[in-house]
């Protein structure tokens, strides 16, 4: 039996790639390999021969782009996907012991007032859950990024009955670069994150990935 190969479609598909490397606030350390990993996702993935994206049809806002702006564009860019939505943070995560959730840390992001200064992962929740895409892919490399998981399935009654049976949602794939509880690692000197650059590896493999 032969198996079929699926690539994304690049005139519908879409590319959403986020992170930032330099911190404005002390206590969020500086994290020089994030930049790097982004800049070389987005070198493979809209190669016009293997990438499966258009490089016009990638969205990589500024590092300091504000929060508000920042959820705008993503809303707005993964609403025009039809075929393929891949959105890629890199960069610090942070738990929200209040509201008990996951906030993916900005340039400008202040750990102690996370939500007005950070992306919450709701933000991005509800733009996988409201585009229409094909097959939707969401890639976390930050601490605490296993709590996607569970994030994804609040407010959500019939994705939640899926995922407590351990019952795959056909279309929609992530990967986190660790669990709920557990650090992302950036080891000093590496040109990329550990978890994207173990990924990017693969892509360079002589066999592509779908």
């Amino acid at each position: 039996m032969t198996a079929v190969v699926r690539f994304p479609d690049p005139g519908t598909s879409r590319l959403i790639l986020l992170g930032a490397s330099e911190y404005e606030n002390e206590k969020l350390g500086n994290l020089p390999a994030v930049e790097g990993s982004l800049d070389e996702l987005h070198s493979i993935l809209t190669n016009p021969q293997t990438g499966g994206f258009l490089a016009e049809h990638c969205l990589q806002p500024a590092a300091r782009t504000s929060p508000e702006e920042l959820a705008a564009s993503v809303r707005q860019f993964a609403a025009l996907a039809g075929d393929t939505l891949t959105i890629w943070f890199i960069g610090h995560g942070l738990f929200d012991i209040d509201s008990r959730k996951l906030h993916l840390a900005l340039a400008g992001t202040d750990p102690a007032n996370l939500y007005w200064t950070s992306l919450p992962f709701d933000q991005l929740r509800r733009a996988l859950l409201d585009s229409s895409a094909d097959v939707k892919i969401l890639m976390l490399d930050c601490c605490f990024s296993g709590r996607a998981i569970t994030e994804m399935q609040m407010g959500d009654a019939e994705f939640s009955e899926l995922i407590s049976q351990e019952v795959a949602v056909e279309g929609t794939y992530i990967m986190t670069a660790c669990s709920g509880r557990d650090i992302a690692l950036a080891l000093p000197g590496e040109p990329f994150t550990v978890f994207t650059g173990a990924v990017i590896e693969a892509l360079r493999s002589a066999v592509p990935l779908t």
